[in-house]
Parts: structure tokens; sequence; C-alpha cells
């Protein structure tokens, strides 16, 4: 069966490749003026689950799109885009963050192993949460400030649909906050809440602030049922581990932070912050 490459692959690895050095003839696959596609840079950066199964075709389309990005690029060029201040910020800020991803990613070689012992050990631990789907009302704010405050205004009495919807920053504010049923591991990018969440034991509950990266949460329980089947290791192992891995990759993360904000002078300032007015765009010159 032949596989689609998504054209956002074609198009980032096409924009990023092409040389001015010398190289022999026949290295050559394209030529866009002085500037030289070798066969060397297409197949050593074509990712891996492409490589396989590229056609001749959808070698050509991506020879193609390069060749059509080395076009708008040398306009770019010839145009003094490279001049302009907002241009030149973006691409450091995208050197930034490949850069910091990079260095990440390489931390975390083989640090993230999560083996089938460990998994069945979670499950076994957690046995009963995989046998049971929960219904929950969420509230996202952005301060833990407003998180206390909206808190404790519901443990006076007030009702947590109205507040959801009043100020909430997630999706379901439009519902009172109300998500469809979940099972154990649908929340894995975010494992404080769903922890949180399957901590709620008795409808109406409501749990503390809970912090993570997307802002605060406060959630309330709204329905607990049993799964119809019970849920065996081998019908969600993956799942399991999935969650194992995305803990363990945030942990890393959390130790490798605090070990660099330890050694570094780091400043804050946020009454500074203002809202954002974005300076209008000037062409260069002569374009």
């Amino acid at each position: 069966m032949n596989r689609t490459v998504p054209f956002v692959v074609v198009a980032i690895l096409a924009s990023s490749l092409g040389c001015k050095e010398d190289v022999a003839k026949g290295d050559a696959l394209a030529r866009v003026d002085d500037t030289i596609l070798t066969v060397q840079e297409f197949n050593a950066d074509i990712p891996l689950e492409y490589a396989m199964s590229l056609t001749p075709v959808q070698k050509m389309a991506f020879v193609q799109t390069w060749i059509n990005t080395e076009l708008l690029y040398q306009e770019a060029i010839r145009q003094g885009f490279d001049e302009d201040r907002r241009i030149a910020a973006r691409l450091k800020q995208i050197e930034r963050e490949l850069l910091a991803n990079e260095f990440l990613q390489r931390e975390l070689v083989g640090k993230t192993n999560i083996s089938i012992q460990e998994a069945q050990l979670f499950f076994q631990q957690h046995e009963s949460e995989f046998n049971t789907e929960i219904k929950i009302a969420q509230i996202l704010v952005s301060s833990q400030d407003t998180a206390n405050a909206l808190l404790a205004r519901i443990k006076g009495g007030a009702d947590f649909a109205e507040l959801a919807k009043q100020h909430s920053l997630d999706p379901s504010r439009e519902a009172g906050g109300v998500l469809d049923y979940i099972r154990r591991g649908d929340m894995a990018s975010t494992p404080e809440r769903e922890d949180a969440a399957f901590a709620l034991k008795k409808p109406g509950q409501i749990s503390d602030v809970i912090e993570n990266r997307y802002g605060y949460y406060i959630v309330k329980l709204i329905a607990r049922r049993r799964l119809p089947k019970p849920a065996k290791f081998e019908d969600v192992s993956d799942r399991v581990r999935n969650m194992l891995l995305v803990r363990r990759q945030k942990e890393i993360f959390e130790v490798l932070i605090d070990g660099l904000r330890a050694k570094a002078e780091i400043e804050v300032h946020p009454e500074l912050l203002a809202p954002y007015s974005p300076a209008p765009f000037v062409k260069p010159e002569g374009s």
C-alpha cells in the first residue's frame, strides 16, 4: 500500500537543504543558480519513517518543492528580506527553539525506556481505575491566585458551571466545563490533572488547585461508573506505557531545568508586561 508523505514534511526538508560548495557532478541532484541539492543531502534528511516507502514520483515532488523553495528564498534575499529586523528576530527564535529541543531530545535518549515489568506494576497498583470511567467538569485559568479565589467561591457554594462559563480558558467552558466520560490514560499529557480527577471518589467532590504546563485547573467529579467488561493488562499495555513515558519525560525535564536554573542568574519583572501591540510590517526598500 502506498504511503503519502505529508506536504509539510516535504516543505520543511526542502527549505533546509542546499549548499554552494563544489560537489562532484554526479552528486548534484538539482541546482538553482549556485545552490545545489546533493544526493547525500536528499538521502540524509528524509525522515526514516518515509525513507523506505518513497516512490519515484514522491521523490521528484520533493525535488520540485526544493527548487520552488530555493527560487522564493533567493528572490527574498534579492529584495532584502533578510535585513528586516522582524524576520531576523523570527529566525533567531526558530534557531533558539531548534537548538533547545535538540539538546532536550539528546538528554532524553536512553532514559525513557519503560519496561513491561514497570507497566504491569503500575496497572496492578491502579487496576480499579482502569476498570472505571469518570465524567468531570473543569475550570482552567492562567494564575494560581485566580484559581485559589475560584476554589474558595466554589467551596462557599458558588455554581461550578457558571464560574466555568465566566472564567475558564478551556473550550469546555461553553458546556459549564463538562467533559465526556474519560478513562485512565485519556489525559496522559497532563498526568497531574488525570491523577487528581481519578482520586475523586464521590460525585460533587472538588479537587484542589492543580498546576500543570497549561495553567491551573480545578476539577469536579460528576459521575463515576464501572466498565462493562473488566480491563486486562494486555488490552491497555500500550496506554499504560504511554502514561509512564510521559511521566518519565516530565521528571527528567524538571530535574534538568532545576539544575540549569541553579547555575543561572534569572530575573523576571512581570510589572513590565503590557498588552502586546505589534509594530506594522515595513517592506524592505527596493522591493
